[in-house]
């Protein structure tokens, strides 16, 4: 499909007004509101109004307009990239306007591309990169941390300078970037968990075992489920001691829900000094003497 030379091009924009609004502010451009009640004009942030005219400012807009879709009767949202040239004398030249929409997708992408901006707008799966041709895919990300790029807001009011090359006084270029706890547990979690509930790696769980005493009222399962829990602690090891007064399924339950990394339940072999053993992460229960808990769980 031929299409004529413009230096005007309208773009579908699939986000909401506020998150277009956004985005722009992102991109670096301010609102100026001066020009038209029906339509939204953005500029380059670092232009000052009061020191350029009109002409130049509307040579550097971007225009966003309300307009109504024939064919589904909604009301989309679309951006106009205003390139517009002007002559010797001032005048505008060729405000002819090309409508993507209109065009086939890959045409309006080629098109944008040519004259150095970039098409705003959500993407989705397949879709083809207007760079290197191939198709996009989405990959789950978790954001565990976050930067700021300060600039010279603080130290300039701080009076923090340093001595450049040549020797003079410079604002400190300032940032800062942090790692957050909460972040990086719901991460976690996010990618160790099952059914049943959360499985901690042992290496950043609460505890690394929990003790569940099955009989509460019988003496020597208490006494034994205490006193594997003093030689745990001896060890520098503090594990979860269950001993509520409720039925073995609930404090199983509890435990998988959680997701302490390693399940101890004291039962009826306590008399022979045997416990039932348990990963979080597997199905296999088996029964050790209470001499090698240290071992298997180090």
């Amino acid at each position: 499909m031929g299409v004529k030379e413009s230096n005007e091009i309208t773009v579908k924009i699939k986000s909401t007004l506020d998150e277009f609004y956004k985005i722009m502010e992102e991109k670096g451009f301010k609102i100026v509101d001066k020009f038209s009640m029906d339509d939204t004009y953005f500029i380059p942030k670092e232009l000052k109004l009061k020191e350029i005219s009109t002409r130049e400012i509307l040579s550097k807009a971007l225009l966003v307009r309300d307009i109504t879709g024939k064919m589904s009767n909604r009301r989309t949202k679309l951006i106009t990239f205003k390139t517009k040239k002007f002559d010797e004398a001032g005048n505008i030249l060729n405000q002819e306007s090309v409508n993507c929409n209109i065009m086939e997708v890959e045409e309006a992408k080629m098109l944008l591309k040519t004259i150095g901006y970039k098409e705003i707008m959500n993407v989705k799966e397949n879709d083809i990169c207007p760079n290197c041709g191939g198709k996009l895919y989405f990959k789950k990300g978790i954001e565990i941390g976050n930067t700021f790029k300060l600039g010279t807001k603080y130290s300039e009011a701080l009076n923090l300078n340093y001595t450049d090359e040549l020797n003079q006084l410079k604002p400190v270029v300032m940032g800062s970037y942090g790692i957050g706890l909460g972040r990086c547990m719901a991460a976690i979690v996010e990618q160790n968990n099952d059914d049943k509930g959360i499985i901690w790696p042992i290496e950043v769980a609460p505890f690394k075992c929990a003790i569940i005493i099955a009989n509460t009222k019988d003496t020597l399962q208490v006494e034994l489920a205490n006193k594997i829990y003093d030689n745990l602690i001896d060890k520098g090891i503090e594990p979860l001691l269950d001993d509520r007064d409720e039925r073995m399924g609930v404090k199983l339950n509890d435990i998988d829900l959680i997701g302490i990394p390693i399940r101890i339940v004291v039962g009826r072999k306590a008399v022979e000094n045997i416990i039932e053993l348990k990963r979080r992460d597997s199905e296999e229960v088996f029964e050790i003497n209470i001499e090698n808990i240290i071992e298997y769980i180090k």
